[in-house]
Parts: structure tokens; sequence; C-alpha cells
């Protein structure tokens, strides 16, 4: 029985917050005894994008190592440490192992915490490597993003741009980019998938004609290509005020654009079947 399980069998049911502090301290325990020696940590820094602190090193150097607990949870005792910081040092930490059985140890590890603690993140894999991202819905993230990320291989331009979105999603980077990235990514998706250059605007004119030809009627291809025309406009509003986008909204646009992509994609494999 999962750990988490069995508190919630005696009655000792927490919120997602409890759920992330014990994951918290599930990684400490995992972790501890383990050390990134001098090459290591300064690769984990430049996939960071941290400055490499003498202080942070144990002994105060970098020959003599640096605890992998204090560089995933560094800022947890203050009470100010951001989940998506965390799942951006992890993923970080995994990327720059070039040890490859010192690497599957730490991965081995971070997923049983994960798996232990029940908190809702998913794994994205791609060619740069695997990254933590925060999940909403199970449902949905298994339907809308997992499952159109593996079908997008047939699609690399569009898989590597929803990729790079999410891992701005993953690092709370809640602003017009991501928002912007989404819509490139359908833009891009369109091109692949109807293998010609148009711009995401005069693609809607072949989606419809697309729908149509496959037997959609005619409700849900008009309310296809009004979704789809709004992308444009809600980015040029965005980019206008320059506001950051609130972490719903962004949410949103991930699901809507997966559940543009997953649409085309299955009724091309129904006709390919």
């Amino acid at each position: 029985m999962n750990p988490e399980d069995y508190r919630e069998l005696l009655g000792m049911g927490a919120s997602q917050e409890d759920q992330i502090y014990r994951f918290y301290n599930r990684l400490e325990a995992k972790m501890s005894g383990r050390v990134l020696w001098s090459e290591e940590y300064l690769n984990y820094c430049f996939h960071c994008g941290y400055y490499p602190s003498i202080e942070t090193c144990c002994g105060g150097g970098y020959e003599e190592g640096v605890e992998v607990s204090y560089l995933l949870l560094q800022g947890k005792s203050q009470g100010g440490l951001l989940f998506q910081e965390v799942l951006f040092r992890l993923s970080s930490l995994v990327n720059s192992m070039e040890d490859a059985i010192k690497r599957n140890e730490i991965y081995d590890g971070i997923i049983d915490c994960i798996k232990a603690s029940k908190v809702k993140i998913e794994l994205i894999e791609d060619n740069d490597g695997v990254f933590f991202i925060p999940s909403g819905v199970k449902l949905f993230d298994q339907v809308l993003i997992i499952d159109v990320m593996e079908w997008l291989k047939e699609y690399p331009k569009s898989r590597e741009t929803v990729s790079n979105a999410l891992k701005q999603y993953a690092e709370g980077e809640y602003d017009r980019d991501i928002v912007d990235n989404m819509r490139k990514a359908l833009e891009e998706f369109l091109k692949e998938f109807f293998e010609n250059s148009k711009n995401l605007d005069n693609n809607i004119a072949e989606v419809g004609t697309y729908l149509k030809r496959n037997g959609v009627a005619t409700e849900f291809t008009t309310l296809f290509t009004m979704v789809t025309r709004q992308y444009n406009n809600i980015n040029n509003e965005i980019a206008k005020h320059k506001d950051r986008v609130i972490p719903d909204v962004v949410e949103y646009i991930i699901y809507q654009t997966g559940v543009l992509m997953r649409l085309l994609i299955k009724i091309e494999r129904s006709i390919m079947a």
C-alpha cells in the first residue's frame, strides 16, 4: 500500500501542500549521502544557469563535493522554495549527469519519491532529456499532454515547440512567451499535418475542408475553426499589455492546443487504419 494511501486510510489525509512537503522530505532522505563532484557540480550549474559558488560545497571547495539534497532543496528551511523551482532543479540534475549509472540511480530515486508522495508530477522526455512537469487533472494530462507528445513524434517541429512551452510551465514562467509558443506549436503542427508552408490563419480553411471531408458535422467544424482563429488575437492582446498570464489561463491554452491537435491526429489515424 502506498504510504499516502495508508495515511488516508488512517484518517490522516492531507492537502497537496502537505504532500509536497513530504515529497521534499523523501527527496532529502533518498539523496542523503549523494554527492556531486567538481565536474558534475559545474555541469549542474551550467544546466541550471546558477553561479557555481564555492560556499555551497562541503569543505569549502569543489574537490570536496556538493550534497545533492542541498542543491535540490536549498531554500526549503526559509519556506520560500517554489515547487516549480524544485522540478527545474530535478530535471537539471538528471540531464547534467554524464555517468549513466549514477544518473539512473538518481533518476530512480526521484521516481520513487514521486510515487510514494503521490504528488502531481508528470514526466516529459525529448531529445534534450527528461523534464518533470506539474500536472493538473490526471485524465487530462494523460490524454491531452502525454498522449499528444507521443503522437507528435511524427511532427517534430511542433513537438519541440510544445516541449519548450511545457518546460516554461514547469519553471513557473506564466508569461506571454508560453502562450506564443503554444500558438507557434499549433501553426507548425498544421504545416506538418497538411504538408504546406501556410501560416496559422491561412491553414484554418484547410482544417475546415479536412474536417468536412471526413464527416465532421458543420457545427463542430465551425467550433474548431473559431477557436483556432482566436490564437493570434489572444497572443496580440497579451503582447500589447505585456502582462504575465495567470497560471489557470496558461493551463487552459496548453490543454486547448492538445485538444485541437488530438482531434486531427485521431481522425487521420482512423483513416489510415
